[in-house]
């Protein structure tokens, strides 16, 4: 690069190629992060009527995502594999804490984290 391209980028002038594109970059994550914000608030629903043992409720929020699945059918916004993906963060959910904690943690770290928490039990 030379000193007048360093300059005008400095301004915040890119070149157009690069601003579209990043238009486009923007417009993927938002799609993206609001397909999994729908899918989590969905989950949230489902697991928390699985562990109250409300099957009514667990099954009107499956047909909430069936209607859901309606509309978005071949978008980026379907909800694919729902009750699968449910079904594995509802038996996540129902594990102690511990449990869940020594799982999402790095296989090196698990050995002193189960350490750590013998210390911790051991202690009360």
């Amino acid at each position: 690069m030379h000193l007048g391209t360093i300059a005008t980028r400095l301004l915040g002038f890119y070149p157009s190629a690069a601003a579209e594109s990043y238009q486009g970059i923007k417009i993927a994550n938002r799609l993206t992060d609001y397909q999994k914000d729908v899918t989590a608030g969905f989950r949230q629903a489902y697991i928390k009527a699985r562990i109250s043992n409300d099957t009514a409720a667990a099954n009107g929020v499956l047909a909430a995502v069936r209607d859901w699945n309606e509309g978005a059918r071949g978008t980026a916004l379907e909800i694919r594999n729902f009750e699968g993906n449910s079904q594995k963060a509802l038996r996540e959910a129902r594990l102690p804490a511990k449990e869940r904690t020594l799982r999402a943690s790095s296989r090196a770290a698990r050995d002193d984290l189960d350490y750590a928490f013998e210390l911790l039990s051991d202690s009360d």
